[in-house]
């Protein structure tokens, strides 16, 4: 059987995939997918060739385009991203030359994995997405985003959290999203999706703050590019401008509403045993977490970037 799982997030487009039994490729590439046209012009040859493309749409797409890349519409990212013209792109990029799919395993924030139209909508969107690559999809999972991390964490465990209940918190681009689960078992009641606590929520605000300090508008890619890179200094009109203190009392704000959200979703915030810390912006809550819940209990997942599409791809390959 020959497992995909993929993670397609608004920052990256992360994937394990392989044959049950043996080792998953993991493969990663910036989720900006962009017509084109939008490309900028090489001084040095014309087109370069070596570029993701794939059609959708009677449209050539490019395929993980560079944040900085300048491209027009690289940051045009929203909540109909399932099954849009980009995320097709994506993920029929993704399984071309694949052949046969046997199970595709995909993820959806939590709020919107609960709504069962939006099962129906992925399934759908990947079904088209398999037509347009020329690959054979035989079927398709859809699982709460978290669950990724959770699976990878209990494998590397052996199963040692099936009897803990265990808090994941997974901050992405343009939500975060957080999971209990009980012996196992998903709770609802203690899981959500919060847009307030997004990486995207701290890159607007740096981007407020160098307009208004220094009256200069500087492209949210080029932010973060800054900050995914862990850097604090930002270059604006041609200088490095340093926002080490902006950045910190921002991403402070950021975190701690989302906070507030998930201390009132698990109602008894101090019957957890383990919170698992996964996701690209992990960075950003390590330290408060450690804060509310006590550092004993905070583990950062390996890799948190890539967490959700080896747990996608274990949950793939073992479930009935």
């Amino acid at each position: 059987m020959y497992v995909m799982g993929c993670d397609l997030g608004l920052g990256n487009y992360k994937e394990a995939s392989g044959h049950r039994g043996g080792v998953p490729e993991m493969r990663v590439w910036p989720a900006c997918t962009v017509p084109v046209e939008s490309l900028g012009i090489s001084l040095y040859g014309g087109d370069d060739k070596s570029e993701r493309r794939i059609e959708v749409g009677e449209r050539m797409w490019a395929v993980g385009v560079s944040l900085d890349s300048g491209a027009r519409g690289a940051e045009e990212m929203h909540a109909g991203y399932v099954g849009s013209a980009p995320w097709l792109a994506q993920l029929g990029y993704a399984l071309r030359h694949k052949g046969r799919v046997d199970r595709l395993v995909l993820g959806l924030p939590v709020d919107e994995w609960s709504i069962p139209q939006n099962h129906e909508l992925t399934k759908s969107s990947a079904a088209e997405a398999a037509r347009l690559s020329g690959a054979h999809l035989a079927e398709v999972l859809v699982v709460p985003q978290p669950l990724g991390a959770y699976v990878d964490a209990n494998v590397r465990k052996s199963g040692g959290l099936m009897k803990q209940r265990v808090l994941v918190v997974d901050p992405g681009r343009y939500t975060v999203d957080w999971t209990l689960f009980v012996k196992g078992k998903l709770q609802p009641d203690g899981s959500g999706s919060d847009r307030r606590g997004a990486v995207s929520r701290i890159v607007e605000g740096v981007q407020q703050h160098l307009w208004q300090d220094l009256r200069a508008r500087v492209e949210e890619g080029r932010i973060r590019e800054a900050l995914d890179a862990g850097l604090t200094e930002i270059m604006v009109k041609g200088k490095q401008v340093e926002c080490g203190d902006a950045i910190a009392s921002i991403t402070s704000r950021v975190v701690d509403e989302a906070l507030v959200e998930i201390r009132r979703t698990l109602r008894i915030e101090s019957d957890v045993d383990t919170v698992l810390l996964t996701g690209g912006g992990s960075k950003y809550y390590r330290v408060r977490l450690m804060e509310v819940f006590g550092e004993g209990l905070v583990q950062e997942v390996p890799e948190p970037v890539m967490a959700n599409a080896r747990g996608y791809w274990w949950y793939g390959a073992h479930a009935a």
